[in-house]
């Protein structure tokens, strides 16, 4: 008597797909990332609410808004943190903690700059690190659509890698 083998191999297992929400995807897109590895959606949600705001010099809201106010705006909204009212004074901050090594950025820190659009060296930028270089902020600078405000930056191009100055990092509860 002949038996045949008639063990059934079973079906490989199919992981359950990742939900990627379209927020994710556009700022995937635009970050150069893997949409799924974007985990701070209410951040990107928050970005996306402020898409087009205007910049301006002492603004708080959507009507125009400066840097400072926006991340104001962005770690009390996200963190839970307040933080203070100008550049200067968020990286002289007590709950920050400066360091200069860009390899040491995550998602939600602050990045300081000196003597932007000003030939002095104060610090007078601020704004909100994503990731691969790319960090959030309103600016006077006009972006390469010729409009000024809520935009997203490379940290790498010449301009904004001249007057870096260091990231700081809130500490969190």
């Amino acid at each position: 008597m002949h038996y045949e083998d008639t063990t059934i191999e079973p079906e490989p297992l199919i992981e359950d797909p990742v939900y990627v929400s379209e927020i994710q995807k556009k700022y995937g897109k635009i970050l150069g990332m893997d949409p799924a590895d974007l985990t701070e959606v209410e951040l990107y949600e928050l970005i996306d609410e402020w898409d087009d705001v205007d910049y301006f010099y002492g603004g708080v809201t959507k009507n125009g808004v400066d840097c400072s106010s926006f991340t104001q705006a962005i770690l009390f909204k996200i963190y839970n943190i307040r933080i203070e009212r100008t550049a200067e004074q968020q990286f002289h901050s007590k709950i920050n903690d400066e360091y200069k090594g860009r390899q040491v950025f995550n998602e939600g820190d602050l990045i300081f700059f000196t003597g932007v659009g000003t030939k002095n060296n104060d610090i007078n930028h601020v704004g909100v690190y994503l990731h691969n270089n790319m960090f959030v902020h309103s600016t006077s600078n006009k972006d390469k659509n010729g409009k000024a405000g809520v935009q997203i930056s490379d940290l790498t191009d010449d301009y904004w890698a001249a007057k870096f100055l260091a990231g700081g990092r809130q500490r969190r509860n």
